[in-house]
């Protein structure tokens, strides 16, 4: 789980793509992903739903990682 804001971008290619400034430096976020073997597609939210995605992860026993 982690937080940031959607950038006003360009489309680079046609479907769907966004733009994001995460919390933390894109360097953190990369070094955490790439630690943990995590795929390189995410799954982007408007609004900011980390507590209640950590309450659901707690709730049903599902491992929960900090990007931000």
């Amino acid at each position: 789980i982690g937080g940031g804001e959607m950038v006003r971008a360009p489309k680079s290619f046609g479907g769907t793509s966004g733009v994001i400034r995460f919390d933390q430096p894109a360097t953190a976020v990369l070094d955490t992903v790439m630690r943990h073997g995590l795929e390189h597609h995410f799954s982007i939210t408007y609004g900011d739903y980390r507590r209640e995605l950590g309450i659901f992860a707690q709730q049903v026993g599902l491992p929960l990682l900090a990007l931000t």
